[in-house]
């Protein structure tokens, strides 16, 4: 049932830590963008569609029209998403 496992070669292992670390980083762009979206929508707001990179921009252009008591509380999140590329 229980095998003894084998790892990869550390320079394998290296090969891949750049892959990894891009995944995670757009995993963390995707909950950051679905976060605001979900909190937004349960305010009834709903941000235009903007691909994963146009969104924090998207965003606060369209919350600054329409929504600018929103912006404290939202702008954090989206300066994290600006920097994130």
């Amino acid at each position: 049932l229980l095998h003894p496992i084998h790892h990869s070669e550390e320079d394998i292992q290296v090969d891949f830590l750049p892959i990894k670390m891009c995944e995670v980083v757009v995993r963390q762009r995707v909950n950051a963008i679905n976060a605001i979206r979900g909190a937004l929508k349960a305010l009834g707001i709903r941000i235009p569609n903007a691909t994963s990179r146009g969104f924090a921009k998207q965003a606060k252009s369209y919350l600054e029209k329409h929504h600018p008591e929103l912006i404290p509380s939202i702008d954090p999140l989206l300066v994290v998403l600006l920097e994130i590329k």
